[in-house]
């Protein structure tokens, strides 16, 4: 056994790297499935290879619980979408907002 830290979360972890056809490649990367999930989605978004609302839908099916505490690559891409998804909400609501007081007028 090998003891390896996460490169989402940065927590250390254990795992056998003997190439065993039941080991699973994700482990070499991740402690988990899902921050290997995490981890494709952000390489991908970094890499412009899907947008925003792409990533934030992958994000939206994984557990991000504790992302403040991520590594700092992680950290700031996961905060970067949660920004954007925060701004796009409160741009809807004022356009919501002008369309419901232009139909008042």
């Amino acid at each position: 056994m090998y003891k390896i830290k996460c490169i989402v979360c940065g927590n250390d972890y254990e795992t056998c790297q003997c190439g065993n056809e039941n080991d699973t490649p994700w482990k070499i990367l991740c402690e988990s499935s899902n921050h290997y999930r995490i981890h494709l989605a952000m390489t991908e978004y970094a890499a412009k290879l899907i947008d925003e609302e792409e990533a934030l839908d992958i994000l939206d099916k994984c557990d991000i619980t504790g992302w403040e505490n991520f590594t700092e690559t992680y950290r700031q891409l996961i905060g970067e979408l949660l920004t954007y998804r925060k701004k796009k909400e409160i741009s809807n609501k004022r356009k919501n907002l002008m369309m419901t007081k232009d139909k008042v007028k």
